[in-house]
């Protein structure tokens, strides 16, 4: 008798296939294949599970490249997502993961749109070191890394003196790059497929800002008393003064905006920390010193990024106006009046704020200092 007639068969071979069915276990996906083909090698201790420090380590591998790297960086991105936490990430999770739901209330990762995007950063991205073009501030975009506290600064010296930047970065003919930060030079290996993927881009100008992203990465890296990757390094996050006393090797000063929350704090008292913050601001735009803002996990001012660093590009004194410069270099258009209700108009990453507002939305500010950074700070 032919199987396929065999009711007794039939009765448990039908239920299995609807199982698999609904748990996506004969599906098949680029990104499917990648993983299925690679999580038994990135689950390096054997527990079944990926973790983002194991994931890291593929991504940093030079050997992990293509499509294989475009899986790797799908996964960590689940994994370092905060709107869908993902936790003991198995590839059984995944497969009943992909293909995603079409109900968008499922709260499980887009493994596929990440991985397509990934996908295409990796053959979009230039192989060279710099563009045609001096470094410009309007061709960087953040990538998936927390990693603005340093990217903030690099702005704001980009914006002061694109040709300084420039400088910082001697290529060698065997592929690294010596990078030059502060008094500090760190050796950086070629960049990886999985990096290109994960750090900022600009646009047609080169690897430089991926670059100097794996630079910082290795430099906290070595300070860290437990082994890390670069990607995992950087994109721990950090202090945007303490990385532009890094990048410049001055000291900083910060001035935190915190008084100005405080509904008991008098109105003389806020004008006299007004006074010191103009005349803070204005000193370090006169002698040309790198500043830097910050601001909370929380905030209600449309277009303004949460838990976020930015460049300060100017303030002005006569029109007591500051402008801020976001690394996502994005735009945004208020839906009404600019201001703290609607937000402000932003054209890749700039806009202008008067201070008086900025002052109950930022955390605070830090400027360099002319005096040389101590070897301990």
């Amino acid at each position: 008798m032919i199987w396929g007639y065999d009711r007794n068969r039939l009765f448990w071979i039908v239920p299995f296939v609807l199982i698999c069915c609904q748990r996506g276990l004969f599906a098949q996906t680029p990104f499917l294949d990648q993983a299925r083909s690679h999580f038994a090698q990135w689950d390096t201790n054997k527990d079944g599970e990926i973790s983002a420090t194991e994931i890291d380590r593929a991504i940093s591998n030079p050997k992990t490249q293509g499509p294989t790297a475009a899986a790797a960086v799908s996964i960590r991105r689940a994994l370092k997502g905060k709107k869908i936490p993902v936790e003991h990430l198995t590839m059984d999770k995944l497969v009943q993961s992909v293909p995603r739901p079409a109900d968008q209330k499922t709260k499980i990762p887009d493994y596929e749109g990440m991985y397509n995007n990934s996908l295409k950063k990796i053959h979009g991205s230039r192989t060279d070191l710099f563009g045609t073009e001096p470094p410009n501030l309007d061709s960087i975009s953040q990538g998936r890394l927390g990693d603005c506290y340093c990217l903030a600064p690099l702005g704001a010296m980009l914006h002061r003196n694109p040709n300084q930047v420039k400088s910082m970065f001697i290529p060698s003919t065997d592929g690294k790059v010596l990078v030059q930060l502060g008094k500090e030079k760190v050796e950086v290996p070629p960049l990886t497929d999985g990096e290109l993927a994960l750090f900022a881009s600009t646009k047609t100008q080169g690897i430089w800002v991926q670059t100097y992203e794996k630079a910082m990465g290795i430099h906290l890296a070595a300070k860290k008393k437990q082994l890390t990757t670069p990607i995992g390094a950087v994109g721990a996050g950090g202090s945007a003064g303490t990385a532009l006393g890094l990048i410049t090797g001055h000291r900083f000063e910060r001035f935190s905006c915190k008084p100005f929350k405080d509904a008991t704090l008098s109105e003389s008292d806020k004008n006299a920390k007004l006074a010191s913050l103009r005349k803070g601001l204005g000193a370090a735009v006169e002698d040309k010193r790198l500043i830097c803002g910050g601001t909370p996990k929380e905030v209600k001012v449309p277009g303004v990024t949460p838990n976020h660093a930015y460049a300060i590009l100017n303030y002005n004194e006569k029109t007591d106006l500051v402008t801020f410069w976001n690394p996502h270099g994005q735009n945004f258009k208020p839906k009404g009046e600019p201001g703290l209700e609607f937000g402000y108009l932003v054209a890749k990453g700039k806009f202008q704020v008067p201070l008086k507002e900025a002052v109950t939305w930022i955390v605070g500010f830090s400027w360099e200092m002319k005096e040389p950074k101590a070897s301990a700070e």
